[in-house]
C-alpha cells in the first residue's frame, strides 16, 4: 500500500502542505473517522446495518483502504468534505478544462461520492468557460406537419448565383418550385414576383421565409394582410428552420451551375425535374400540384399527358413516412437541450461560433 500512496501523491495537483491539510481535515471530519473505523473493523453484512453517515460508500466498500492518515479507493485518495471545493478549484481553475476533461482528470486521482456532478456544476458556473464554450449540439429535428393539399404552405428564399440574385418559391406539398431572377432585392420587387405565382397557383395559407429585410418590411406585412395569408419567419441564424427552401436553393444552384457548364438552357432541366417522380412519393411535382404530367422534349402519349386525379391521401402518407425516416437518421447525431425557465439567467451567441454573452 505504501507504493500506492507514493504514486497517488505524486499525481495530486496539490503541494505537500496541501496534502497535510487533507490529512488534518480527515482527522476532523466525522464521516471520514467513521469510515476509518468501519474499514478497520470490517463492513457489516447488510447495507441497512451500515452507519448512515458512510452508507454512500457502501457500493465501494471492497475498494477502500486506510494508510498514513488517508483513505484510498484503490489508488485514488478520498477527499474529506471540507477540502472538496478547493480540490475542484485546483483541477479546473488552473487550466479551465471543460466538464469532461476536468472530470476525467479528477477521477484519475481522487474520489468522493457525487464528485462528477459537483465538478459539472462548478464548470458550468465558470463565466470564462461559459464565454468560450462550443456552440450547442444540434437538437432533434422538429418536423413540420405535411400540408393537406398543394400550395397550402409555401416557402421562399433569396439566393445568389453567378453574381445575380434569385428568388425561389417552393410548395411544401408538391415540392414544385419556381426560380425568379431579381433585378434587385427590394421588398416591392419580391412582392411583385410572388403575386405572379399567387395569381397562377392561388394564394397560400402560409408563406415561410427567413428574416431578410425584404420579408420583415412594412410593405411585406401589408402584402400578407391584404392578400390574406400568414407570414412566418424562421429563427435568426437558424436557416434549417426554413429547411425546405434551403434544400431547394441547393437544388436550384445545382441546376443553374450544370446548365452554365454545359452551355445549355436551364429551363429544360427545370422542366424535367418537375416531371420526375419524387422518391418514395410516387408522383412528380407537376402531378402533385397540377394533376398532370407536363409535355417536354421527351416522348409522351396523349394518355400520359392527360390530367388524372392523384391519390392525395396516399401521397401524404408516403410523405409522412419519408419525414419520419429522415428524422430518425437526423436525430442519431443530436442532443436534446434542457428547457429554459422564466427568470433564468442565460448566455447567448449572436452567431454560431462566436463568444457567449450574458443575456
Amino acid at each position: 500500500m505504501g507504493a500506492h500512496v507514493h504514486t497517488v501523491l505524486k499525481q495530486l495537483p496539490v503541494s505537500d502542505q496541501k496534502l497535510e491539510k487533507i490529512r488534518i481535515a480527515s482527522q476532523n471530519d466525522d464521516q471520514v473517522q467513521t469510515l476509518i473505523q468501519v474499514i478497520r473493523n470490517g463492513w457489516p453484512r447488510m447495507r441497512q446495518d451500515c452507519p448512515k453517515s458512510v452508507v454512500e460508500y457502501w457500493n465501494h466498500r471492497d475498494e477502500l483502504s486506510f494508510e498514513n492518515g488517508l483513505i484510498f479507493k484503490g489508488q485514488k485518495i478520498i477527499i474529506p468534505r471540507s477540502e472538496r471545493f478547493d480540490m475542484i478549484k485546483a483541477v479546473h481553475d488552473n487550466s479551465h478544462q471543460g466538464c469532461n476533461q476536468a472530470t476525467r482528470r479528477a477521477s484519475d486521482i481522487m474520489f468522493w461520492p457525487g464528485m462528477s456532478n459537483q465538478i459539472l456544476e462548478y464548470v458550468q458556473a465558470c463565466s470564462l468557460c461559459e464565454k468560450y464554450r462550443p456552440s450547442n449540439a444540434k437538437e432533434p429535428l422538429f418536423s413540420h406537419e405535411v400540408p393537406q393539399r398543394p400550395w397550402q404552405n409555401v416557402s421562399c428564399d433569396i439566393f445568389a448565383f453567378d453574381n445575380k440574385q434569385y428568388l425561389i418559391t417552393v410548395c411544401a406539398f408538391s415540392r414544385f418550385f419556381e426560380i425568379d431572377l431579381l433585378p434587385n432585392t427590394k421588398s416591392n420587387t419580391v412582392i411583385r414576383k410572388l403575386k405572379v405565382h399567387f395569381s397562377r397557383f392561388g394564394i397560400p395559407e402560409q408563406l415561410k421565409s427567413d428574416n431578410g429585410p425584404q420579408f420583415t418590411s412594412e410593405p411585406f406585412s401589408n402584402f400578407a394582410r391584404d392578400w390574406h395569408f400568414t407570414h412566418v419567419t424562421s429563427s435568426p441564424h437558424h436557416q434549417s428552420s426554413n429547411g425546405l427552401s434551403e434544400i431547394y436553393v441547393k437544388l436550384a444552384k445545382r441546376i443553374l451551375q450544370k446548365a452554365k457548364d454545359a452551355n445549355c438552357d436551364p429551363y429544360l432541366p427545370l422542366l424535367e425535374h418537375r416531371n420526375s417522380p419524387l422518391p418514395a412519393i410516387g408522383y412528380s411535382p407537376s402531378q402533385l400540384l397540377q394533376g398532370r404530367r407536363l409535355r417536354s422534349i421527351l416522348p409522351a402519349t396523349h394518355e400520359q399527358l392527360s390530367p388524372k386525379p392523384i391519390n392525395a391521401k396516399k401521397a401524404r402518407e408516403n410523405m409522412q413516412k419519408q419525414q419520419t425516416r429522415s428524422k430518425f437518421y437526423y436525430d442519431r447525431s443530436t442532443q436534446s437541450l434542457p428547457s429554459l425557465q422564466s427568470g433564468e439567467n442565460i448566455t447567448f451567441q449572436k452567431t454560431p461560433g462566436e463568444k457567449w454573452e450574458p443575456g
